[in-house]
């Protein structure tokens, strides 16, 4: 995985991990009726909706880059905390976006309103 060799060599809390996918139970949960298909696309890990990457997830817990933005899940559009990562599930294209704000290595993040 390329992040890895990029991390060996970046300090962690200057290295941004932006991918389709989201990580494994991190603003990953596809909605109830889409729980079928999730399980037949995604095998036994999707049984509770979560449709994310297991191997996003272990290098973010590793690594814990200063930020980790992703979509793919629209309905799971949000921002989380895990450990020191700020994850951002963009969601579908709306009339809002991610302000995102960086300072002294804290991230501020938030959906406002495009325009």
């Amino acid at each position: 995985m390329i992040f890895l060799r990029i991390t060996r060599t970046l300090p962690n809390d200057k290295v941004i991990a932006i991918t389709h996918t989201p990580p494994y139970q991190i603003l990953d949960r596809v909605k109830p009726e889409l729980i079928r298909w999730a399980v037949k696309s995604y095998g036994a890990t999707a049984k509770d909706g979560n449709i994310g990457s297991i191997g996003l997830r272990k290098f973010i817990l590793r690594y814990q880059p200063l930020l980790s933005i992703f979509g793919h899940v629209h309905e799971a559009r949000g921002i989380e905390r895990i450990g020191r990562t700020t994850c951002i599930n963009t969601g579908k294209f709306s009339d809002e976006c991610v302000s995102i704000e960086i300072k002294g290595g804290h991230v501020d993040a938030k959906f406002v309103k495009a325009g």
